[in-house]
């Protein structure tokens, strides 16, 4: 069994090569079976992406310029889970053409090898993006992530919060205004267009208790252009009249 270092962390430098050689370089250098193994995860990892574009794609365009085998592909590979997909590409050796042909089921238990162990753990860093354990994660989850992250990405200086700060700052310098602790109760609609909305204070409409105050009135926010960033779901069941006829 290989002895390996314990390191507490990794670089992601951006591009897939640059990753590999680096993870592979600290888990178990020199290792070519685990390099070429690492390249056919990161492959699949495209092959994924790509095939979600094309299933995109699928909605906008004819059915004549669809890629119906990409789409194929991508439900073949959305069915199997993170952990079997890294059983049959690490301990087996699986291609990216076998994988379209089948998956195996990866055995219970953890992983009994410490460099297979280290290395996939290392390469299911983007678990924290879609939160669900590998064991029972689509693989598609996984792979759109890890390709999201491939060649790069931007990340903020300090807290995530900044975001929103440096954000919030420039709303206001541009004359607009933010809103905090406000709960949109509905859109305002006149002649078949959104022209506001009705908002109320989010804290006192949700203290409870029989002897709880009276709900507070809403407020008219009126503009020019009105942006719906909610989902489908709440903007028609929630957030527009009932009575609006369907277009």
């Amino acid at each position: 069994t290989s002895q390996i270092t314990s390191y507490n962390d990794y670089k992601f430098h951006s591009g897939a090569a640059n990753v590999i050689q680096h993870v592979v370089n600290r888990i178990d250098p020199g290792n070519e079976h685990l390099t070429k193994r690492c390249h056919v995860w990161m492959d699949l990892c495209t092959v994924v992406n790509q095939d979600f574009t094309a299933l995109g794609l699928s909605r906008v365009l004819p059915p004549i310029l669809h890629s119906k085998k990409r789409i194929e592909e991508l439900y073949k590979l959305a069915s199997y889970t993170v952990r079997d997909v890294q059983y049959a590409v690490f301990n087996l050796g699986y291609s990216i053409n076998d994988l379209l042909q089948d998956c195996p089921k990866a055995p219970e238990g953890p992983e009994p090898d410490p460099v297979l162990f280290r290395v996939k753990a290392v390469l299911n860093h983007p678990i924290g993006d879609y939160a669900v354990q590998p064991r029972i994660a689509t693989f598609v989850a996984q792979a759109i992530t890890m390709a999201h992250y491939m060649e790069g990405a931007a990340y903020t200086v300090g807290p995530t919060q900044n975001i929103s700060i440096r954000s919030t700052s420039l709303v206001r310098e541009l004359g607009g205004n933010v809103f905090c602790n406000a709960t949109v109760d509905s859109i305002i609609i006149e002649k078949g267009r959104a022209v506001g909305v009705r908002v109320r204070n989010t804290s006192a409409a949700v203290s409870g208790g029989t002897d709880a105050p009276p709900p507070p009135p809403t407020v008219e926010l009126r503009a020019r252009n009105i942006v719906c960033a909610t989902s489908v779901f709440n903007l028609y069941h929630n957030l527009l009249p009932r009575d609006l006829p369907a277009t």
